[in-house]
């Protein structure tokens, strides 16, 4: 079996957690691919995949798709920008449209995971934070577009983990469960 996570995040940290925490848990060797570090521009609509389902820019994207294809399950993570995924991420999935024509991804197991964090967390008079609906709500929204990218490209979501405040280990057993789930 065949694991692979795909992180989103321009930086190493709680996202990173997320993806590498659940890859762990399957005790399984797996690879881990951070967008941050790939050499990769964005899909400029040029219409080459369409019949040949395959992508004309030559650049690290290449090497990413072959992972894919060989990979069994797939976790995929993205901090939350702006109630989406971030630009690296964003790149990754317009990227992705061979896939989308090709049918090359359909079936294989994915995991999602996202993070969220309002720098101002401010707590009200009983000690409540103002903003945790808002983070939630902004968090669901990033992993509703994973959720939506995953169904269009036919992967099969077994499980999704969502974490605020940038605290990422309070869900670390539903971190371990998701590993467990895509093996």
């Amino acid at each position: 079996m065949k694991l692979l996570g795909i992180v989103g995040s321009p930086r190493q940290k709680n996202t990173h957690y997320m993806v590498r925490k659940v890859l762990e848990s399957t005790g399984r060797p797996y690879d881990l691919i951070e967008l941050r570090n790939e050499k990769f521009s964005y899909c400029d609509a040029c219409g080459g995949c369409y019949e040949t389902f395959s992508c004309t820019k030559e650049d690290d994207m290449q090497r990413i798709y072959d992972e894919l294809l060989q990979s069994d399950s797939i976790v995929l993570g993205s901090p939350t920008y702006f109630n989406d995924v971030t630009a690296l991420m964003k790149s990754f999935i317009d990227r992705c449209l061979p896939f989308y024509f090709s049918g090359g991804l359909k079936g294989k197991k994915t995991g999602l995971v996202t993070v969220g964090n309002f720098k101002h967390n401010e707590r009200d008079s009983t000690g409540n934070c103002k903003l945790c609906k808002e983070e939630t709500e902004s968090v669901l929204k990033c992993l509703d577009n994973l959720r939506g990218f995953s169904s269009l490209l036919g992967l099969d979501i077994i499980g999704e983990v969502y974490a605020i405040h940038s605290e990422p280990s309070v869900k670390d057993k539903e971190l371990i469960s998701l590993g467990k789930k895509l093996i």
